[in-house]
């Protein structure tokens, strides 16, 4: 799972390496990027409670444990749970998420299929009927580019008895592309700062 994006986030840090600038128990600040290099470069700090993230990908604040590096330390990431633990993302983001065009078109195919009579049930006029409805809903859900458009079509949408009255239990976000390949790499720094510390110990 995530793994388009954990593809794309190993190409944009091939050359990262991992920096510790400070390091005193759950006080830490680290940098993540590559030497002499600020493209994709992110800094890491912890504080009791609190992680931040800040650099190109945006700037995010995750709240859960007094040591964020317990948190989040692991193989795989968990963006729907970590998403619940954000104070603060990058404006239009919540809980790592945004309204897509594509999350909306599966909302409503899924809501069709939910809400329409089985084509089985229905005489051939009715089957007729119900299919010139469907292909009426998605030739002009492919016209709607943002959120607001997609608001005001599932309001303002009437076919005779047929509406859109229950649609708000759709989710029509998905994860941003910044938010996932941030989450991938708090857990590769975090993998990189225990190897450090491991070779520091020994």
């Amino acid at each position: 799972m995530y793994s388009k994006s954990l593809a794309r986030f190993k190409e944009d840090t091939v050359n990262h390496e991992l920096t510790v600038i400070e390091n005193t128990n759950t006080v830490r600040h680290i940098r993540f990027g590559e030497k002499g290099s600020s493209f994709y470069a992110i800094y890491i700090t912890t504080f009791p409670g609190r992680l931040v993230v800040t650099g190109d990908m945006g700037s995010y604040t995750f709240q859960r444990l007094n040591d964020m590096f317990e948190f989040f330390r692991g193989k795989d990431i968990n963006p729907g749970y970590w998403g619940e633990k954000l104070e603060a993302e990058p404006r239009g983001s919540e809980y790592g998420k945004k309204w897509s065009k594509a999350a909306f078109q599966n909302a409503v195919s899924a809501y069709l299929k939910n809400n329409l009579d089985d084509p089985e049930d229905l005489d051939e006029e009715a089957q007729r009927t119900q299919v010139a409805l469907v292909r009426k809903i998605k030739r002009e859900v492919a016209d709607v580019e943002c959120k607001e458009e997609a608001e005001e079509w599932i309001r303002d949408f009437a076919h005779g008895e047929f509406l859109f009255d229950v649609f708000y239990e759709y989710d029509c976000t998905e994860f941003t592309d910044r938010y996932l390949w941030i989450c991938h790499a708090i857990v590769e720094a975090i993998k990189r700062y225990d190897v450090l510390n491991e070779r520091s110990a020994a």
